[in-house]
């Protein structure tokens, strides 16, 4: 079993949004540790793309329940993750910065002036 398929078992299995952050911080952080991205990591293009498509997922169902801050964490890590994964998952990296982009929008919104 890789490392890659330990932590979808993690992600898959976490009980709270808390969790699934800390388990996608730490690809986060390997990624960022090894400079150039997946070549200095043990992560496969296609453990990019299972990241990148669960972190959007998770970040879309987030600013639907009104949870934009972990939404755009969430947004954060999948777009972190894109340019690592596969050819088919990248081509959607423009609507994955849309996604971010409304969360944003939503957080700096001033909740005083919502309707």
């Amino acid at each position: 079993i890789s490392l890659g398929d330990l932590q979808r078992k993690m992600i898959q299995s976490s009980v709270s949004v808390e969790e699934a952050i800390a388990v996608f911080q730490e690809i986060d952080d390997a990624v960022k540790k090894a400079g150039t991205g997946k070549d200095g990591t043990s992560y496969s293009a296609g453990d990019f793309a299972w990241f990148t498509v669960e972190a959007h997922n998770r970040g879309v169902q987030l600013s639907t329940v009104g949870d934009e801050t972990h939404a755009k964490t969430f947004h954060t890590f999948a777009l972190n993750f894109a340019d690592f994964s596969t050819n088919e998952v990248r081509c959607y990296k423009q609507q994955m910065m849309n996604a971010f982009t409304k969360s944003v929008q939503k957080l700096d919104f001033p909740k005083s002036m919502s309707f």
